[in-house]
């Protein structure tokens, strides 16, 4: 299979890791779901598929139909159940992640719903469960900045997770620096690491200067302090869900935190406002009444059930 789309960006060019054949839309499998809803699937080699959702349509500003918009799933359904029978793995790419928005946490905004509408989540969480172990990751953009979560699921009545990464953005349309952002697989097919690199574009703008990419960071080498040791350890739910708990573990709460609030050039939000207890809570749920149950076990009163606010009743900041 060919690479077949290079992008050229502050002075530099970059062949997509995943890529399709040129002549794969125009074939009709590939036409009538994109055409039809903009989501379609790729079999990338033999035993690997990416299924690629349009999650914009999901989303609470979206005037998709919820019918419609419910096919999409049944589809998304259709292509796992497929890709199980034929014993191959999953990656699942998106624009907006199935998860509450940042923007309103970090803007002390009093929305604190799902970033997708109410009628997708329970069902899109069904669709995860039942697929865990063909799914080996899924990578999700939109909020211009490096971010992960790591949802529950119950898989065979067991607990499981699911994660989610959050990738920054090649834009600085949001006053952002551009950022990109290459992933490193095992033959299995499971996420490694990410690697991240980043576009000082106001300095060189300003310097009247052409912009080079510089590597900023790794997943692991940021979030893990054995990483050395954990260099062929995949980045699962599991894996995503311990880091996350390390927020309200007393001995590695402000380490974790400030690294996940100043993990990026391109991160514009400000997070002071939110607590390590919220943080942990916004990153291991993916429902509003998850959420809701999360917070007042930390004792965080939520003063409208539509609306979940950052107010802390019991003095933790």
């Amino acid at each position: 299979m060919k690479l077949r789309i290079i992008t050229s960006f502050c002075g530099q060019k970059f062949k997509t890791l995943i890529g399709a054949p040129s002549d794969y839309y125009k074939r009709d499998f590939a036409q009538e779901t994109f055409f039809q809803g903009g989501y379609y699937t790729i079999e990338h080699t033999s035993n690997l598929q990416i299924i690629s959702l349009n999650t914009v349509s999901f989303t609470k500003h979206s005037n998709v139909n919820i019918s419609e918009g419910l096919k999409q799933l049944d589809w998304f359904e259709d292509v796992l159940e497929a890709a199980q029978k034929d014993k191959k793995s999953v990656i699942i790419i998106g624009h907006v992640s199935p998860s509450l928005s940042i923007y309103e946490a970090a803007n002390f905004k009093p929305n604190r719903t799902m970033t997708w509408k109410d009628d997708y989540i329970p069902r899109f969480n069904s669709i995860m469960s039942k697929f865990y172990e063909v799914i080996k990751f899924t990578l999700f953009s939109h909020q211009h900045s490096s971010m992960w979560f790591s949802q529950p699921i119950l898989h065979r009545e067991v607990e499981k997770y699911v994660n989610y990464f959050i990738l920054p953005s090649i834009s600085p349309i949001y006053e952002n620096q551009p950022s990109i952002s290459i992933g490193i697989m095992d033959d299995d097919f499971s996420l490694i690491d990410l690697l991240f690199y980043f576009c000082p574009l106001t300095y060189y703008t300003r310097q009247g200067k052409t912009p080079q990419y510089f590597f900023h960071y790794s997943f692991k080498s940021r979030f893990f302090y054995n990483y050395q040791k954990l260099k062929d350890v995949a980045l699962t739910g599991e894996v995503l869900f311990k880091l996350a708990s390390q927020l309200i573990e007393i001995h590695d709460m402000q380490d974790t935190y400030r690294k996940l609030v100043f993990n990026s050039y391109q991160f514009v939000y400000n997070f002071s406002v939110v607590s390590p207890f919220q943080l942990y809570c916004i990153l291991t749920q993916n429902t509003v009444e998850g959420v809701k149950k999360c917070f007042e076990s930390y004792h965080f009163q939520i003063l409208d059930y539509s609306f979940l606010v950052l107010y802390c009743s019991s003095g933790i900041s």
